[in-house]
Order: C-alpha cells, then structure tokens, then sequence
C-alpha cells in the first residue's frame, strides 16, 4: 500500500497466512511461532528483516495470521517491478490428529517504482 512507489518512497506490505481448510490443517501452537525473514535488494530498507508473530494460547487454531511492515526504496531506484523476496516459518498440523510439520514457505512480495 500503495502498489506503485516513487524512487526514496515507502510502502506498507499486508502479508495473511491461512491454514489450509482443504487438508484440515490448523496452526500447531505448542511451538514457536510464525516467523517472516526478509530480503530486500541492495538498497531497499525494511523496518525489521525477521518479523514474528506470537502463538494464541490454546494448542491449536485456524485463524488468519498477518504481518505488517514497511519497506523504503532507495533514492535512485530504476521504474521497474521490484521483487521483495522473503521466507515463512512455521508449524502447522494437517486434519484433527495428522502430523505436525515446520514448515518454510517460500514468500515472493512484489512493488512498483514509477
């Protein structure tokens, strides 16, 4: 927010991760909790490179989980798309007794400089 940027402008990224209702799965929260790593090109510059969450208090859950931060572009950043690229950490069950997993979820956060 917004999409597009100018060179030395900042943007607000909304990240949500949800469980997958298709497998049964819900968060796993007797473990640590969901974990962003960011890595923003030379001369972006994010509020925090690891952003993480903490767990509700009960065992498990379903609800949407979401992350908020800013990212700055430099002050001679080229018109172009620009990818942000990061990683998820986090553990998650699939259905009522299934295996619990960590997991690392690949996380590709795109932004316009005009």
């Amino acid at each position: 927010v917004p999409p597009a940027i100018k060179p030395g402008e900042s943007a607000r990224f909304h990240v949500a991760f949800r469980p997958n209702p298709k497998s049964k799965a819900h968060w796993n929260n007797e473990a640590a909790g969901l974990v962003l790593w960011l890595n923003p090109p030379p001369g972006w510059v994010v509020e925090k490179r690891s952003i993480s969450l903490q767990n509700p208090r009960e065992a498990t859950s379903q609800e949407v989980r979401r992350i908020e931060f800013e990212v700055k572009a430099p002050a001679d950043a080229k018109s172009e798309r620009v990818e942000i690229p990061a990683y998820a950490l986090y553990y998650v069950c699939e259905d009522v007794n299934g295996t619990c997993l960590y997991r690392r979820q690949g996380v590709s956060l795109w932004l316009t400089v005009k």
